[in-house]
């Protein structure tokens, strides 16, 4: 019986052993599953979204430019629009821009060089921003603004590249005239 009960026991120990390595294999196809979902999502979340880049000249000094993109008076005269935010940009101020069709905050300020935003269209998904980096470069003739901005939503890569040009870059060269030869 000994022999008997050696070998139920054994067979218990082989079925029990077998049903612990198939839980511990499931349990890894799970986490493998679960890791190559993870992996999925975060990588179709980056696909959702784009970096666009503009480079613009236009006839005005380095400090006239970063003044236009800065002071609320002058947004408010390309944009024939009141802007909300305080008289001028300061780092964490926000802002809003065209009845609130844009919105953002101000992170980085670099006087008459350089500017970091928060940026985000209205309609897009609820507190998603893109950040928007621009540098100036003033020169003997013009003025080279060079824009960059990350994490625009791809199905709104067009509209947002159209507003700029006409809502900023075309605006701003007819309120100030600054698409016209100094002398």
């Amino acid at each position: 019986m000994e022999t008997k009960s050696g070998v139920a026991s054994s067979k218990d120990d082989s079925t029990s052993s077998t049903k612990t390595a198939m839980q511990n294999m499931a349990i890894r196809e799970q986490q493998a599953a679960g890791a190559a979902s993870a992996t999925k999502s975060s990588s179709s979340a980056a696909a959702d979204f784009e970096t666009i880049s503009f480079k613009e000249r236009f006839k005005c000094t380095g400090q006239e430019l970063y003044n236009v993109l800065t002071q609320r008076e002058m947004l408010q005269i390309f944009t024939s629009a009141p802007v909300n935010m305080s008289d001028a940009a300061k780092a964490g101020a926000t802002f809003e821009l065209l009845n609130g069709n844009i919105q953002g905050e101000f992170v980085e300020l670099t006087p008459y060089s350089k500017l970091v935003l928060k940026w985000r269209l209205k309609n897009w998904p609820p507190s998603h921003f893109s950040r928007v980096t621009m540098n100036i470069e003033q020169s003997k003739e013009d003025t080279t603004l060079t824009v960059k901005q990350e994490k625009v939503p791809r199905k709104d890569v067009e509209s947002t590249r159209h507003g700029w040009k006409v809502y900023y870059w075309e605006a701003i060269r007819r309120a100030f005239g600054f698409g016209s030869a100094l002398f």
